[in-house]
C-alpha cells in the first residue's frame, strides 16, 4: 500500500526501541501526505522521546507523538488507546497499526511455577492490549477508505 499524498494515521506499540522503533521510522519515511499522524506508544517515556525525534527527522511534514503506555493495565491501556487516537484529527485516507509491544514472560519457568499475576500480566500485554488497540484504531478509522490489514509484529 501507497502512503503518498494521502493523510495517514500510522500507530506503533513498542516504539520505544528495538523493531518497533526501526518501524515507526521506516514508515514515516513512507508518509508523505499533509496532515499524517504518527503516534509511538511504549513503555519507556525517555525512550520514547528519542524515537520520537529520530522519526520527526525521517518526516518533517507529518504530526509526530508519542505516549507512554503500560500495557500489562488492560484497563488503562485501553482508555489511554480510545484518547490518545481520539486525539489523532482523521478523517485519514489511509491507516495502519502496528503491534510490536510484548513480553516472553519468564523464560524458563514451567507454567506450574508462573503466578496468577504474571498469567495476567503476559495475557493483558500480548493478548488483551492488542485487541484494545485493534478496537479503538477501528474505530477511529471507520471511515477510511483504503484501510490497510493491521499488521502484527510479536517478538
Amino acid at each position: 500500500m501507497s502512503f503518498a499524498n494521502k493523510k495517514t494515521l500510522v500507530v506503533v506499540t513498542g516504539a520505544s526501541r528495538g523493531i518497533g522503533r526501526a518501524a515507526a521510522a521506516a514508515l514515516a519515511a513512507e508518509v508523505s501526505g499533509g496532515g499524517s499522524r504518527l503516534v509511538l506508544l511504549g513503555r519507556d517515556a525517555d525512550k520514547l522521546k528519542e524515537a520520537e525525534a529520530e522519526v520527526k527527522g525521517a518526516n518533517g511534514e507529518a504530526s509526530v507523538s508519542s505516549h507512554s503506555v503500560e500495557f500489562a493495565d488492560a484497563a488503562g491501556a485501553e482508555k489511554s488507546f480510545r484518547e490518545i487516537l481520539s486525539e489523532a484529527k482523521g478523517p485519514f485516507e489511509a491507516a495502519v497499526c502496528v503491534h510490536n509491544a510484548g513480553t516472553l514472560g519468564r523464560q524458563g519457568a514451567k507454567a506450574g511455577d508462573l503466578s496468577a499475576e504474571e498469567v495476567g500480566e503476559y495475557l493483558a500485554v500480548n493478548l488483551v492490549s492488542v485487541v484494545s488497540l485493534n478496537a479503538a484504531f477501528l474505530k477511529e478509522t471507520e471511515g477510511v477508505e483504503n484501510r490497510c490489514e493491521l499488521m502484527y509484529i510479536h517478538l
